[in-house]
């Protein structure tokens, strides 16, 4: 029977997959087949499938029933630790193989108030990896400083689950009471300018005691004077008329004087 179909062989692929037609029916036919080679792929990933980094590809000259094993192969992610191995150890059966390595991502301290909510504004820092293991991060992560408030115990964090967040507990600080600002004295009112006293009045001159207002010492020395002088007649009646008048005029000059001096003292 022309075009016999020739048959699949698991793990190996014709040479030339068309039908045979023998020339003589009576021999058998070889058919060369060439024996599959498959390929091995590494992939890393996050627990969605999303790719962390690019894949690697591990050949693709393995046969059907070679065993592979690349568990070492895994990867430090930044930010990430691995948590999962899917197929990363097997046998080639009849086709390619894929090694998944699957992360997740790290945790983070939170710092939180003894209410344990999460204290708004502080640094949240994630642990580090492990620069030898992707599996770990690196173990005593200093805690933040809040300001404001004190840590419930300073120690450094190790944690047990890596990829868990882990609260750590403040206490607010007791914060001193701002003093008032004292208020700004009151400008003093500038004084007014005293007003200049009027002129004093000018005194008026007294007025002469009375009956002395026509006679002053000095007239009445004069008058005496002038008797003294009078041409004497050789009469002892002008004489004594004369040493009269004379005493009489001292005597006047002195009461004038001693008014206007008494005068004075009332004044």
């Amino acid at each position: 029977m022309p075009n016999e179909p020739i048959p699949d062989v698991p793990g190996y692929t014709p040479v030339d997959p068309s039908p045979v037609t023998p020339t003589d029916p009576g021999k058998d036919t070889p058919v060369p087949y060439k024996q599959n080679q498959y390929g091995l792929t590494e992939k890393f990933v996050d627990e969605d499938g999303n790719e962390l980094s690019p894949s690697v590809d591990k050949g693709s000259s393995y046969k059907s029933g070679d065993g592979f094993d690349v568990t070492g192969d895994a990867k430090v992610i930044n930010g990430y630790v691995l948590v999962k191995q899917d197929n990363t150890k097997g046998t080639f059966d009849n086709g390619d193989e894929i090694a998944t390595f699957i992360y997740k991502k790290i945790g983070k301290i939170i710092p939180v108030d003894e209410s344990g909510t999460p204290i708004p504004g502080a640094d949240t820092p994630i642990y580090q990896n492990d620069p030898n293991d992707p599996t770990k991060v690196v173990p005593n992560e200093p805690i933040p400083e809040v300001p404001g408030y004190t840590p419930v115990d300073p120690s450094p964090i190790t944690p047990a689950d890596p990829t868990v967040d882990t609260p750590v507990p403040y206490t607010k600080k007791e914060m001193p009471t701002t003093p008032d600002t004292p208020s700004t004295p009151t400008t003093p009112t500038t004084p007014s300018t005293p007003t200049t006293p009027s002129e004093p009045a000018q005194p008026q001159t007294p007025a002469s005691p009375a009956g002395q207002g026509q006679t002053t010492p000095t007239s009445a020395k004069t008058e005496a004077a002038k008797a003294a002088t009078l041409p004497q007649t050789g009469n002892d009646k002008n004489e004594a008329t004369a040493a009269m008048g004379l005493g009489f005029a001292g005597i006047a000059s002195m009461l004038a004087l001693f008014g206007t001096r008494k005068k004075r003292r009332e004044d």
